[in-house]
């Protein structure tokens, strides 16, 4: 009787432990979901630029067809990807602080929208994407 008690015991710990540690990991996963996004934003609105974790890879392919001799409508080409890219993902931050409610009240939620539109208008017209110069890396 004693020995089927224990196990009963045993079992109610480990499921207890599996529930909190499942807990635990969700609390984490959305806080590094939700806080990347809230730095992206917050990156945005600061700099007017694109954020370096989404220019690195266009920037790398960039240098690479530079180094390479590649034509002018290459390096452009990439340019245009990059900035169909961006303007997605910023449109995307643009649907997320609409329907947050991580956010303090409805007159920050569209001073934040209106600030993300801009910017957006503003890569549209090819400003401020954050390319990188490659006269300077020519130079390296």
């Amino acid at each position: 009787m004693t020995g089927i008690l224990i196990q009963i015991i045993i079992f109610m710990v480990i499921l207890v432990g599996m529930m909190l540690a499942s807990i635990w990991y969700m609390n984490f996963m959305l806080r590094k979901i939700i806080g990347k996004k809230h730095e992206t934003i917050e990156f945005i609105l600061n700099t007017s630029t694109a954020p370096i974790d989404w220019c690195k890879k266009y920037n790398q392919r960039m240098i690479e067809y530079d180094k390479q001799g590649g034509r002018e409508d290459d390096i452009a080409r990439i340019q245009k990807r990059a900035k169909r890219v961006y303007l997605r993902r910023i449109d995307k931050l643009i649907r997320y602080m609409r329907i947050s409610t991580l956010v303090d009240d409805e007159q920050t939620r569209k001073h934040v929208i209106s600030q993300l539109k801009h910017i957006r208008d503003q890569w549209e017209k090819g400003e401020d994407l954050g390319w990188t110069d490659l006269e300077s890396q020519r130079n390296r």
